[in-house]
């Protein structure tokens, strides 16, 4: 039933069902894991063609249930590999897209006086999320040593964070795989 209300858009109602079982079952990491998930997409919404919309009012408190769901799901340690995967290759993203917006609305709302300003302190909060995401993108490649996507995550993390031995490794990885 909550598969359903997902793949009909309707998150308040599949949240509501996975809110029910994990009442039961609160140490079930992949419920932990899937209502973190929910919590992300009513955070970061996304139009008919597949691109994102306006953020909701309640997106503060989204990305606060989102970040405490998707840890609570890696502290959990699911026995699954994929399960526990997808909490940490889920946490490092929602990190890393966090400090983005982060960013994007900073510079949205700065003038260019303010800007010249606030330039660092704007780079030093994205930042801090940023190297946030990397020991969960990480984990999550120990647990999927050759997946394409978390590896092209870690390598952007790494050259946003300065890190271009990283960055580098990780790009040759990438071209080793394919």
């Amino acid at each position: 039933e909550t598969e359903i209300f997902l793949q009909k858009g309707q998150q308040q109602k599949a949240l509501a069902n996975l809110q029910m079982v994990i009442a039961k079952e609160p140490n079930n990491a992949f419920l932990q894991c899937a209502i973190g998930t929910v919590y992300d997409i009513l955070a970061n919404p996304k139009g008919k063609s597949g691109k994102d919309t306006t953020k909701p009012a309640e997106y503060e408190n989204y990305i606060a249930k989102a970040f405490e769901h998707y840890h609570k799901a890696v502290d959990l340690k699911s026995s699954n590999q994929d399960s526990y995967y997808n909490a940490l290759y889920n946490l490092g993203a929602l990190y890393h897209n966090y400090g983005i917006t982060l960013y994007n609305n900073s510079m949205a709302k700065a003038t260019i006086t303010e800007l010249a300003k606030k330039q660092k302190e704007i780079d030093a909060k994205s930042m801090d999320y940023y190297k946030k995401a990397i020991p969960f993108l990480e984990q999550a490649l120990d647990v999927k040593p050759n997946d394409p996507t978390t590896m092209q995550a870690l390598r952007t993390l790494y050259y946003k964070t300065g890190n271009e031995v990283k960055g580098k490794e990780m790009n040759d990885k990438i071209k080793g795989t394919k």
